[in-house]
């Protein structure tokens, strides 16, 4: 006769079971946030592996979680054949190898606009409290933009670079499919066409451009010649064996490192100034993007499109800024304009068509940059506001002959300088047209932007700048010195920054900072076109 157990007495045995049961401790993904991270490694590092399951194709942020990747793939020392202990090497820079099972791999005539839509955006782009909700209402109706990653050329025509991967990071070229972690050596080719030597740890591999480096998991920064950078890095094939790094993140991301190097980095106290400042580089980006559509690139890291400096340029301000006014633009009849900004604008900003000709447009206009006392809003930007460059006749004269075609000086200067005087000016006050008299009698003209490209400046580390601006108030010449004076700094298009941190400090906000340099704008929120 079989005796029958009680409930109760079956209960009781699994509570004991699961008493006693160990639990399995899995290591959670952590943010490595420039600002406010802690910089310390976790104890356990999880190394990417092929899963066979999916043919390899499980990529950060995708469906499967950080958790259940690190449960999966198990930390090896071995390699093959022999433990990494005894070969002498450093164990912290290594290949590990994945298969390509199950994808296409990349061709030299991939689609490069499109070649980084595949992967997705880190999994903590910018570190906050909480979520924030999205701008978009009815006071910012939505306009369309074609939201995808930005693609920024960091690095061109090199042959040689440094990448450091704090984490384990997938490589990716045609016919390769590979992870690394630590210090990689890149080298130019000088055999094959299109590819590059990769080496970490002593083993080489030859990977073909472009090829495709991100990290695996987690949001850590790609190091690059000593410079992070979030987001993927691609490494394409320039002429005679050089190769370029072209930054791929999402444009949230990538203002980041724009806003405190453009604007400065701030005290939370200018936060309308920082916000407006956000804005024009977001609105910025967006048109430069759909300009380059079809481009390997969007913009430059540099002064020619908006300074970008990676992670290193963060700043706490600028962050909060920028989650504050997510996906916020500035827009005039439903287009997004042409988000041009500059320093120091010295007293009034300038028509566009007056500082680089072409058609008027109508909401970069001039406009005064008076406070209520009639003193210039950015009047505190000291030499950026008034200066003062002193030259003497034959320097100034090399210049002029050397820059000629540059700055438009009609025709060529030739000989030494005799004479200098402004013939017209601009509404705004800057140069229309400037003679230059040379000692053979020959009248030489210029005028607008182009000015300061032929009238360049030396630093006091002797390096030959283009002049601070066209708004040139006064010429003398004595005893073979020229003299120029003038006030602001950049081409005078659209917001002034530094106009817009003391606007910010008098108690404007950001939207009426953006109105008065952008004029008839309204502030949009982008939303995805397609």
């Amino acid at each position: 006769m079989i005796k029958k157990v009680s409930i109760p007495l079956v209960l009781c045995v699994l509570i004991l079971a699961l008493s006693c049961s160990r639990p399995v401790l899995v290591p959670s993904p952590r943010a490595d946030n420039a600002s406010g991270g802690s910089g310390e490694e976790p104890d356990i590092q999880w190394l990417a592996e092929d899963d066979e399951a999916s043919g390899g194709e499980e990529l950060p942020g995708s469906k499967k979680s950080h958790d259940a990747q690190a449960a999966d793939g198990k930390k090896s020392d071995i390699k093959d054949g022999k433990k990494a202990d005894d070969s002498g090497e450093d164990n912290e820079s290594r290949w590990e190898d994945a298969g390509v099972a199950g994808r296409t791999v990349r061709t030299r005539d991939v689609d490069f606009a499109r070649a980084f839509e595949e992967f997705p955006s880190p999994r903590d782009p910018v570190a906050a409290p909480a979520p924030l909700p999205s701008a978009s209402s009815l006071r910012y109706p939505p306009l369309g933009a074609r939201k995808r990653p930005v693609r920024i050329m960091v690095r061109r025509n090199v042959k040689e670079a440094t990448i450091h991967a704090p984490a384990a990071s997938d490589v990716r070229a045609p016919g390769v499919r590979t992870t690394f972690r630590g210090r990689m050596q890149i080298e130019a080719d000088l055999i094959g066409q299109d590819a590059v030597i990769a080496t970490v740890n002593r083993e080489k591999k030859e990977l073909r451009l472009p090829c495709t480096l991100f990290v695996s998991s987690g949001s850590h920064p790609l190091d690059v010649n000593g410079s992070a950078y979030r987001g993927a890095m691609v490494i394409v094939s320039e002429s005679r064996g050089a190769f370029s790094f072209i930054n791929i993140l999402p444009v949230e991301e990538y203002l980041r490192g724009v806003v405190p190097l453009e604007i400065g980095n701030l005290p939370e106290s200018d936060i309308e100034a920082v916000k407006a400042q956000a804005i024009a580089a977001r609105t910025y980006s967006y048109g430069k993007m759909a300009a380059n559509e079809n481009n390997p690139f969007d913009m430059l890291s540099t002064v020619s499109d908006q300074v970008y400096g990676g992670v290193t340029a963060e700043a706490a301000t600028a962050d909060a800024a920028i989650l504050l006014t997510k996906d916020l633009i500035i827009a005039y009849n439903d287009d997004m304009v042409r988000a041009y900004y500059h320093s120091t604008c010295g007293g009034s900003t300038a028509n566009i068509e007056d500082v680089w000709g072409g058609a008027p447009v109508p909401y970069l206009r001039t406009q005064s940059d008076m406070n209520a006392q009639g003193k210039p809003f950015c009047s505190g930007a000291g030499q950026s506001f008034a200066w003062t460059e002193t030259w003497a006749e034959n320097q100034l004269s090399g210049i002029l002959r050397r820059y000629s075609s540059e700055g438009g000086l009609d025709p060529p200067f030739k000989g030494g300088i005799k004479k200098i005087d402004i013939r017209e000016r601009f509404e705004c006050g800057r140069v229309k047209t400037l003679a230059i008299t040379s000692t053979s009698g020959q009248e030489h003209t210029a005028g607008g932007d182009k000015l300061r490209f032929v009238l360049r400046r030396y630093t006091q580390t002797r390096q030959i700048q283009i002049l601070r601006s066209s708004n040139i108030r006064s010429v003398e010449i004595k005893n073979n010195e020229i003299k120029i004076t003038g006030n602001g700094h950049g081409h005078g298009i659209g917001m002034c920054q530094v106009g817009a941190i003391w606007r910010a400090r008098s108690g404007q906000n950001f939207e009426q900072i953006l109105r008065t340099y952008y004029s008839g704008a309204l502030i949009r929120t982008a939303k995805p076109d397609r």
